[in-house]
């Protein structure tokens, strides 16, 4: 499952950066940032597993969506300067 979630997100960073040359930088800022999503994917499933989280799929859902919406603005404006 989670060798699945890494796959998107590699693909979904790999699309982000497609246009630009793969500096260093943008190197580094992929591992981090699919190091960052694996550990909050891993920490959300803790929270499910052990019933922390009533409503799971609405709330992974929505703390996904809105941390890819921050993270798509941050990259906006970082590659628009």
């Amino acid at each position: 499952m989670f060798t699945e979630v890494l796959k998107f997100v590699d693909r979904f960073i790999a699309e982000i950066f497609s246009d630009n040359v793969m500096t260093p930088f943008v190197k580094e800022l992929k591992i981090i940032l699919v190091s960052s999503i694996t550990i909050y994917i891993i920490y959300k499933a803790y929270l499910i597993w052990a019933g922390k989280i009533q409503d799971p799929v609405r709330d992974v859902i929505w703390d996904l969506g809105t941390k890819s919406v921050i993270i798509n603005l941050k990259l906006y404006k970082r590659i628009l300067s």
